[in-house]
């Protein structure tokens, strides 16, 4: 069962990385742009984090959140660094394009994991079916002996109940057989094909 995102330790990490960088960006001194350079990057970390973490809607959000954010800031610069402010501008579709790359990348990853998984799952299934089979075909061979060598020893009724043992043993037997079959790989064939067909 999937917890609240509000009960998530790295939601609340997220949240507190963009409010961290916002306040230390709102900060620094105005007319030092190495320090609002350095904040105009980090807000890269918790876009790119909330997108492995919780995919493109996740991406996406954070992204949207820390556009919102920054763009006071290029307001507010855009008096007195207007070359900055121009700059500035451009990191926004930045933050959105990256938020929703990384997003769709880790969906993605995510999604590959799980057919992985299932795959995973579903050969050991296999595997341990084919196990259960073999297993079901050693007492079947030991019940079919057995009712074999009473039909020998028997007459009228009991011989003809001993046959019918018999036969759903082979009934059976086919069955396990089929499927163990189905449960290995086919071996490949290798065959000439016109091409043109």
């Amino acid at each position: 069962m999937n917890r609240p995102l509000w009960r998530q330790p790295e939601f609340w990490t997220t949240v507190a990385a963009v409010a961290v960088l916002s306040v230390g960006h709102y900060a620094a001194p105005t007319h030092d742009p190495f320090w609002h350079d350095l904040f105009r990057r980090l807000y890269y970390l918790p876009i790119i984090l909330a997108a492995f973490r919780y995919g493109l809607s996740g991406g996406l959000a954070t992204s949207v959140l820390v556009s919102l954010l920054f763009l006071p800031h290029v307001l507010m610069t855009r008096a007195m660094l207007p070359r900055q402010a121009s700059e500035a501008v451009f990191e926004i579709p930045l933050y959105l394009v990256v938020g929703v790359v990384t997003g769709i990348l880790s969906d993605r990853q995510r999604k590959a994991n799980e057919s992985l998984r299932r795959a995973e799952r579903l050969k050991t299934l296999g595997e341990m079916a084919a196990g259960m089979a073999h297993e079901v075909k050693n007492p079947l061979a030991a019940i079919r002996s057995s009712a074999q060598i009473l039909a020998g020893h028997v007459t009228g009724k009991d011989a003809e109940f001993a046959g019918i043992v018999v036969a759903e043993v082979d009934r059976l037997n086919r069955v396990v057989n089929e499927f163990l079959e189905y449960a290995r790989p086919a071996p490949l064939r290798r065959e000439p094909v016109r091409l043109s067909a």
